[in-house]
């Protein structure tokens, strides 16, 4: 499953994957532009393979100032 949303439901949904309490929602960065990876299996395991992570910015930024 693909999700697109915007932090703060990014936020929501990290804090229910990682079983934090939702008022840690806050403690959970979301830049812009970020990717979050997981994987949920049937038996309800969850791995968080990339959270908040920008790395394909980089390319972006060196390739339009080089």
């Amino acid at each position: 499953m693909l999700v697109v949303a915007h932090g703060g439901f990014n936020r929501v949904l990290a804090c229910l994957l990682m079983k934090k309490p939702l008022k840690d929602v806050l403690d959970i960065k979301q830049d812009n532009t970020c990717v979050n990876v997981a994987d949920v299996t049937s038996r309800g395991k969850v791995k968080i393979f990339l959270l908040n992570c920008t790395e394909h910015l980089k390319k972006t930024i060196k390739r339009l100032y080089s």
